[in-house]
C-alpha cells in the first residue's frame, strides 16, 4: 500500500508525514478498509512478539501507522451516539408539535 509513497521522515518529523501518508491512503482503491485490515493484523502479531528484538525495530514504524489509523477513525466515521440523539430530537419535536392538550 505504501509503494511509491516516501513515509521515511516519520522517525525525524512524524507529524510532518502524518497528513500527506492519510492522504496517500484514502486515494488508494478501498485504502482505508484494506488499511484498517492490515492494521489489525499488524496490532495482533506485535502484541504476541512486542518483547523480541526484531519487534522492537519495528516499534516506531507501528506507533506511526498507529497514528494514521487513529486519524482515519476519528475523522472519517459517522458519530452514530450523536447522529441517534439528532433523531430522537427531531422525533420528539415532531411529537410535541403533534400532541396538544385540550383540557381534562
Amino acid at each position: 500500500m505504501m509503494h511509491g509513497f516516501d513515509y521515511s521522515d516519520f522517525e525525524d518529523d512524524p507529524l510532518s508525514v502524518l497528513v500527506p501518508t492519510t492522504e496517500h491512503l484514502l486515494g488508494l482503491p478501498d485504502g482505508k478498509k484494506r488499511f484498517m485490515d492490515v492494521m489489525a493484523s499488524v496490532t495482533r502479531a506485535y502484541s504476541l512478539c512486542a518483547t523480541l528484538d526484531e519487534a522492537i525495530e519495528m516499534q516506531k514504524e507501528i506507533a506511526f501507522f498507529t497514528a494514521i489509523r487513529a486519524v482515519l477513525v476519528k475523522y472519517t466515521t459517522v458519530d452514530h451516539k450523536r447522529a441517534e440523539e439528532s433523531k430522537n430530537a427531531a422525533l420528539k419535536q415532531i411529537l410535541d408539535n403533534a400532541v396538544i392538550s385540550e383540557g381534562v
